[in-house]
């Protein structure tokens, strides 16, 4: 099911399923969508641009820093007793050269002071702490405890948001908008394998830790999952360059809405042939791994892809004993 309602549907306060397995949703988004970038106060109503209500805010501003620390210091100091298992642990995980604590300050108070000078550092603790939430809740506590960083983030107009990937799995991923929302909104209803896949490829392309390989991959099996049964709907291990080759080799077993048969290949092609790290070579020339840019355009040629084939724009043509491929 979608995660987030399209404009002007009224809010379920109730709390919604969770995500299914395989399912991606952004957290804070169902309750407030896209309340940062449609309210603003009536006295800049109508005047000059205003970066921090017109687009979303990089690091941790000053609005938003306060709420946000807050948030931090209530899971690393509850109750009044310090969250030593926590603490530890994002220790070791950083490999934090100068220990927390080490200046005689209170470990949790020394954490919260480097987030408050350094944002990057900043946000890959909230990255961390969604990801390791087992250490601050459980269970439907801690869903609804990552929600409320979720809600923060979304309030305050942050360019980064908490992404569900799984059942209580959750990272810090950069704001998805406009035909990204809509395809992985149209993709969780209509093609559920086509919305995991790009749901990791937006996560390993955006993430806090990038992974431009992983994120072409996944955002080409995306394609594969969708085209398959228009393409090659017999062949359970179709990959893309065996659909393209169908296509090239008998284009009128298809039609489309607009444009070519050419044309949607000539995309799927230019998709398959930029993947340079798909196999192994020993050809120097080769690149080990794809570079973030093209990953992000691969992406967005893949988004369009799954666009055209889940919408209906590529279908089997209808011919008088026709046979499926």
């Amino acid at each position: 099911m979608g995660c987030r309602p399209r404009q002007g549907a009224p809010v379920e306060r109730q709390r919604p399923e969770r995500n299914a397995p395989g399912t991606s949703c952004r957290v804070g988004a169902a309750k407030y969508p896209d309340r940062p970038m449609t309210w603003r106060p009536m006295s800049l109503r109508g005047g000059d641009p205003d970066p921090r209500f017109d687009g979303p805010s990089e690091g941790l501003p000053p609005w938003l820093k306060g709420p946000v620390l807050e948030w931090v210091k209530a899971a690393f100091h509850p109750g009044g007793y310090v969250n030593d298992g926590a603490l530890r642990a994002l220790q070791l995980d950083f490999r934090l050269e100068r220990p927390l604590g080490a200046g005689g300050i209170y470990p949790h108070n020394d954490l919260l002071s480097r987030m408050d000078a350094d944002d990057a550092f900043a946000l890959d603790v909230l990255d961390w702490m969604v990801h390791n939430h087992k250490y601050f809740s459980e269970g439907h506590q801690s869903e609804e405890w990552v929600e409320e960083l979720g809600l923060l983030l979304n309030q305050g107009g942050s360019a980064w948001e908490v992404t569900t990937l799984d059942y209580m799995s959750h990272q810090l991923t950069r704001r998805a908008v406009g035909p990204v929302v809509e395809v992985l909104e149209q993709t969780a209803t209509e093609a559920a394998r086509a919305h995991k896949h790009l749901s990791d490829a937006w996560s390993k392309l955006m993430g806090r830790g990038p992974d431009p390989s992983g994120a072409y991959r996944e955002a080409v099996r995306a394609v594969e999952a969708v085209a398959k049964p228009v393409i090659l709907p017999n062949n359970d291990r179709a990959t893309l360059g065996q659909m393209i080759a169908a296509m090239r080799e008998k284009p009128e077993k298809w039609a489309v809405t607009i444009g070519t048969v050419d044309d949607v290949r000539a995309q799927m092609e230019t998709v398959w042939t930029g993947q340079l790290d798909r196999h192994g070579t020993d050809d120097e020339t080769v690149p080990l791994n794809v570079s973030p840019a093209e990953a992000d355009a691969a992406f967005s040629a893949c988004l369009n892809l799954v666009r055209l084939f889940v919408g209906g724009h590529v279908v089997q043509a209808v011919t008088s004993g026709s046979t499926s491929v």
